[in-house]
């Protein structure tokens, strides 16, 4: 009986100091001047630490800076969103559907990382360069004729007539300049070229029984003008000088090639009835070809007249065409939104053909040195962009920011200062903390007992 009743004293007494032991074992201090929250889940506030509800995670502590300690201190006003109690008073977030990004939209948000989420974070900063920023760009072209002067022509008479013999066979076909396109009959021509033979003779006569020479015959003023009469009807002067020379006309006037190149277009018979103006041959010189790229507005300050470029076709993958921007147009395709730029291609071998798409390379230029910081610094939010900065001990800045240009993983800003560093990875962590910060500066309630 005496054993029984030792045990049951031993037992009333060691009760309490095992529970009080286990108690303080498991007890974590209350948040003071701070709050415990999820990093996955930063719209999670407690004032006691625990797991987060909807993910499992353990709650890591956050520290209050000054600032937002005396803003939560503030009088509280109604807010809707997520009310969460505890021990230091009820706390209201906003909702989620209420902030069009998790990133604040507050030029210089400032606020800080504990240092046990700081050494977890994965963080990683840049600091910010001044350097003369070139951007690369792909484009697509459609390659074209080059359609300018002697370079894409058409070949059509100033008279009506039967086309006698016709030299050109096929489209596709090389012609050298002067090389006989046809040979022509035409009652108007013929007529033409029998009057300056009958005037040229006549004077010639004249000159040559006045002891006179060549020269004066030819200065004459009548036959400087019946010259001139057969010039604007495209008789070409190596057949005016047959004429003088076998002093007769003959019955076919021939029409030449005005420039070499190759056929694109032929609408002639042999035997065939031409009225004047008809096209009946287009020729087309592609030792130099017209491309067409499209531009968006935003990039068109990079893209200058003049500036060389380089193509890649299918066709011949490993062979570069030079080139070179030669017109901006100055009108704006308001159903695309773009912008029609021309560049002429040198294509000496004729490799490249009209209708051919091809790969074009721009590198612009900016004029003057800019502030530039890895891509991955900038973080993008609809219309707005921004990079988080770090100010050291665990500080950190949401920092407005304008994105210039992007290439190559760079990008050239304004909003930052040269030597300042940029976070380039981590901000998923950085971007949660920033919101909750940003949240409790402007809405959130924490009460205070005094």
């Amino acid at each position: 009986m005496k054993i029984i009743t030792r045990i049951m004293v031993i037992i009333l007494v060691t009760t309490p100091l095992l529970l009080t032991d286990c108690k303080d074992t498991k007890t974590e201090p209350k948040a003071k001047g701070g709050y415990y929250t999820c990093s996955m889940h930063p719209q999670v506030i407690k004032q006691e630490p625990g797991n987060c509800p909807i993910c499992g995670m353990k709650l890591t502590y956050q520290e209050v800076l000054e600032e937002e300690a005396h803003h939560e201190h503030d009088n509280t006003k109604k807010t809707s969103g997520n009310k969460l109690s505890g021990s230091m008073g009820d706390m209201t977030i906003p909702d989620s559907s209420e902030k069009k990004t998790n990133v604040p939209d507050k030029k210089n948000f400032n606020f800080r990382l504990s240092s046990t989420v700081l050494l977890n974070a994965n963080i990683a900063t840049e600091p910010v360069i001044k350097e003369v920023f070139s951007k690369k760009t792909k484009y697509s072209a459609h390659l074209d004729y080059n359609e300018g002067a002697d370079k894409l022509v058409i070949v059509s008479t100033k008279y009506d007539g039967w086309l006698e013999k016709v030299f050109v066979t096929t489209e596709g076909q090389y012609l050298n300049k002067g090389q006989n396109l046809f040979g022509i009959y035409s009652p108007k021509i013929l007529a033409a070229k029998e009057e300056y033979v009958t005037t040229y003779n006549s004077l010639k006569n004249m000159y040559f029984s006045q002891g006179k020479n060549n020269a004066a015959l030819k200065s004459d003023l009548t036959v400087q003008a019946a010259r001139r009469q057969l010039n604007y009807l495209d008789i070409s002067e190596s057949q005016i000088r047959q004429l003088e020379t076998s002093g007769k006309s003959s019955r076919l006037t021939y029409y030449s090639s005005p420039i070499s190149g190759v056929v694109v277009k032929k609408d002639i018979l042999q035997g065939s009835f031409i009225k004047s103006g008809q096209e009946l041959i287009r020729i087309a010189d592609l030792s130099k070809l017209w491309g067409y790229i499209h531009v968006f507005e935003k990039d068109l300050p990079y893209i200058k007249k003049g500036v060389k470029v380089n193509l890649k076709t299918t066709a011949y993958p490993d062979k570069d065409f030079p080139g070179r921007i030669d017109l901006i147009s100055p009108f704006l395709d308001p159903s695309t939104r773009d912008i029609k730029v021309r560049i002429v291609i040198s294509n000496p071998k004729r490799l490249l053909k009209p209708g051919m798409f091809a790969e074009v390379n721009i590198e612009s230029k900016l004029d003057d040195e800019s502030l530039v910081i890895p891509d991955t610094a900038a973080i993008y939010s609809g219309e707005k962009s921004y990079a988080f900065v770090s100010l050291g001990k665990g500080k950190f800045e949401v920092r407005p920011i304008t994105v210039l240009l992007t290439s190559d993983g760079k990008a050239a800003v304004t909003g930052l200062n040269e030597n300042e560093l940029v976070v380039t990875s981590g901000q998923f962590l950085l971007d949660s903390e920033a919101s909750l910060k940003e949240a409790l500066s402007k809405g959130a309630k924490v009460g205070h007992n005094h």
